[in-house]
């Protein structure tokens, strides 16, 4: 039989694996969705739907935490962990959800009008980019910085544009 001591811990390590994981699973969608034509409106509705999903979950499981956590009022930090946890899982599960519903609109070569970086800083994250004209309208299109550096301006790339069921279409550079 398991000590309460041995319960606590093992609630406290399986919450702060989930949350690890979840934060994983974030990375991983938020590599996608920054090719999204609309990435600031699908993360907030989205960490919003998890929020909220991450709250009920937490509502529910509560007493669970209160009957098993060694020291109540650290119980609190846990809370945190679940919600949290909850919205980078939702952020991977739309992102893949978002991908599977989709088309192909358009798969074509297109040239390069100028390419585009900016250098990681304060609350600045680093992105390499294109600039693309796509059915008359210029799009930036994200890629590595392995595949950017060796391209240059007047080369053509394959760009496939996707249309989501879900509303959130997107692009994407095919090797």
């Amino acid at each position: 039989m398991m000590t309460k001591k041995n319960k606590a811990i093992l609630l406290a390590l399986l919450t702060f694996l989930l949350l690890i994981g979840s934060i994983i699973l974030a990375v991983i969608a938020f590599s996608d969705i920054k090719n999204y034509s609309s990435p600031y409106w699908f993360s907030i509705l989205v960490a919003t739907f998890g929020l909220l999903i991450g709250l009920l979950i937490w509502k529910k499981s509560k007493n669970f935490f209160y009957r098993n956590a060694l020291k109540k009022d650290k119980v609190s930090n846990l809370s945190l962990f679940v919600v949290f946890a909850t919205v980078g899982f939702c952020l991977f599960i739309f992102n893949q959800t978002n991908k599977l519903l989709s088309t192909t609109e358009d798969c074509d070569s297109h040239q390069i009008l100028s390419k585009t970086y900016q250098e990681h800083g304060y609350l600045k994250p680093s992105y390499y980019a294109f600039l693309i004209n796509l059915n008359g309208d210029i799009k930036k299109v994200y890629s590595d910085y392995d595949y950017w550096k060796d391209k240059r301006q007047g080369h053509y790339i394959k760009v496939c544009s996707y249309s989501s069921k879900l509303g959130f279409d997107y692009m994407m550079i095919k090797n």
